[in-house]
C-alpha cells in the first residue's frame, strides 16, 4: 500500500458502481488510524455500506478529516445532483434568496418555507441546472418544466409528496414572474390524491367509539399511547397533541371558566354531548434551518390555525385518557419523531378497521367524522369545524356524509329483506 502513488480521483465508488447512475444516500471518511483515510458509502436500495478503494484515498491521508468530510459531501452532492436530485443552491438563487423567504413569509409559516427551501435544493435546481443544464430560469420554457415533472412522476414518492414539491417550484417561479425575471410561468398541475378515492377517509371501515379504545387500550403503555389517545379523542394534530399538558385539559372543574366564556364549548356543555375539553395552544413544530431562521426569526410555537379548544364526545375514550395521565404516561420521554415512528410500526391489526394502517393524522380524520354525529346539534358540523381549528366546512360535511353511509351499510345487509315506509293517510 506504501507504494500507491496518491491522486485525486473522479468519483469514490468501487469499480463496479462507476458510470452506473446510483443515487448516494450517506458518504462520510473515516479515520482508520495510523495515518489512514477510508471512504465509506450507500447507494439507494441497498442497505449495505461500501467502502471505497484504498487507492482512491490515499491522498487524504495528510489531511484533516474535517476537510476531507468537505471533498466528500461535494462529490455526493455533485454526483445527486447530476442525476437530477441532491442539493443544490444555485448563484441566481442565493442572490434574491432573502427576498424570496420573505415574500412568502407574507402567506406561509416558517415550516412550509423551510420545506419549499428544501425542496427547490432537492428536486427542482438539480434537474433544471445540473441534468438539463439550464443554468438560469430564464432558460426554463414549458418543454424543460414538463420534462421535470415527467422525472418527478418517476420518483419514489407519494402524490402528496411531489405535490407538495410541485407547489414549490410554483410558488419559485410567481415570486420570479413577480420579479420580472422571466415572463411566463408554466401550468404546473397537482396529482390525485393517493388514497384510492377522494372518498376513502380512512384506511379500514368506520369504527365505533368501543373499538377504538379497545384498540388503544390494548397497546404496550407508553407516551404514544397517550399521543395515539389524544388525537383519536379530541382531533387534534400529532404537532399539537406532543405539546398537551395536564394543564391543558378541562372538566367538570372548569365548568364556570367554561360558562363565561359562553361559545360553542358551551354549547356543547350545556347539551351533555362532551365529555372532556382540551385547550389547543401550541405546537411542536418541525425544526427549520438555521438560514431561515437569521431572514425570519424564530419561529412561533402557535397551532396550525391559532388556538381553539376541541372536545372528546366519548366517556370512555375520557376516562381512558384521565386513567393515562394518572399513571402519568403523558411524562414519558419521547420526541415527535420517536412517537411517530412508534405509531407507524403498530402490530397488525386484522380487523376491518385496519387499525395498524393509522398514521396521526388519520386519528384526526376519525375523530372529525364521529364527532360530527356524535353533536346531535342544529349546527353540529360549524361546532364540529371550530373544535378542530379548521375553516373547511366542506370537508367537515363529507366527512359526515361518508361517516353516515358507513353507519348505514354497516346496518342494512345486503340479504335482508327491503321494508318499504309506512305511508301516511
Amino acid at each position: 500500500m506504501k507504494n500507491i502513488k496518491p491522486f485525486r480521483p473522479a468519483n469514490y465508488f468501487k469499480k463496479e458502481h462507476e458510470n452506473k447512475g446510483l443515487y448516494i444516500t450517506w458518504a462520510s471518511p473515516v479515520d482508520r488510524g495510523g495515518g489512514q483515510i477510508s471512504v465509506a458509502y450507500k447507494i439507494q436500495g441497498e442497505k449495505k455500506q461500501f467502502r471505497t478503494p484504498r487507492h482512491k484515498t490515499v491522498w487524504m491521508d495528510e489531511f484533516d478529516i474535517e476537510y476531507c468530510k468537505v471533498i466528500i459531501e461535494e462529490w455526493k452532492n455533485g454526483n445527486n445532483n447530476s442525476l437530477g436530485r441532491g442539493n443544490l443552491e444555485p448563484s441566481f438563487y442565493i442572490a434574491h434568496k432573502v427576498e424570496f423567504l420573505n415574500w412568502l413569509s407574507k402567506t406561509c409559516k416558517h415550516s412550509t418555507i423551510y420545506g419549499y427551501d428544501r425542496s427547490l435544493r432537492m428536486y427542482s435546481f438539480p434537474f433544471l441546472v445540473e441534468k438539463l443544464q439550464l443554468l438560469h430560469p430564464k432558460q426554463w420554457d414549458v418543454k424543460s418544466i414538463e420534462r421535470w415533472e415527467i422525472f418527478m412522476s418517476s420518483q419514489d414518492l407519494s402524490s402528496s409528496s411531489r405535490n407538495r414539491h410541485k407547489s414549490a417550484l410554483r410558488r419559485y417561479l410567481r415570486f420570479l414572474k413577480l420579479k420580472g425575471e422571466i415572463k411566463v410561468v408554466p401550468q404546473i398541475l397537482n396529482e390525485p390524491e393517493s388514497r384510492e378515492s377522494r372518498e376513502k377517509i380512512l384506511p379500514g371501515e368506520l369504527p365505533e367509539w368501543d373499538d377504538v379504545v379497545g384498540w388503544i387500550k390494548g397497546l404496550p403503555r407508553g407516551r404514544y399511547r397517550f399521543i395515539m389517545a389524544i388525537c383519536a379523542g379530541f382531533g387534534v394534530r400529532i404537532s399539537e397533541a406532543c405539546a398537551v399538558t395536564r394543564r391543558n385539559f378541562l372538566g367538570i372543574k372548569s365548568s364556570l371558566y367554561i360558562d363565561k366564556k359562553n361559545d360553542y364549548i358551551k354549547t356543547i356543555k350545556d347539551a351533555g354531548l362532551g365529555a372532556l375539553f382540551l385547550y389547543v395552544d401550541t405546537a411542536i413544530k418541525a425544526p427549520v434551518g438555521a438560514d431561515i431562521i437569521k431572514v425570519l426569526g424564530e419561529p412561533d410555537n402557535d397551532p396550525k390555525t391559532g388556538p381553539y379548544t376541541a372536545c372528546c364526545t366519548n366517556q370512555e375514550m375520557a376516562n381512558l385518557i384521565i386513567e393515562m395521565i394518572k399513571n402519568k404516561e403523558h411524562q414519558m420521554q419521547m420526541t415527535k419523531e420517536q412517537i411517530t415512528k412508534e405509531i407507524a410500526s403498530l402490530p397488525r391489526d386484522n380487523s376491518i378497521f385496519k387499525f395498524d394502517q393509522y398514521r396521526s393524522h388519520d386519528y384526526r380524520r376519525l375523530n372529525i367524522t364521529l364527532q360530527s354525529m356524535d353533536l346531535d346539534l342544529e349546527s353540529n358540523v360549524e361546532i364540529c369545524c371550530r373544535t378542530h381549528g379548521h375553516s373547511s366546512r366542506e370537508m367537515f360535511l363529507r366527512y359526515f356524509q361518508w361517516g353516515l353511509t358507513q353507519r348505514r351499510n354497516q346496518v342494512e345487509a345486503e340479504d335482508e329483506d327491503l321494508i318499504a315506509f309506512d305511508i301516511k293517510a
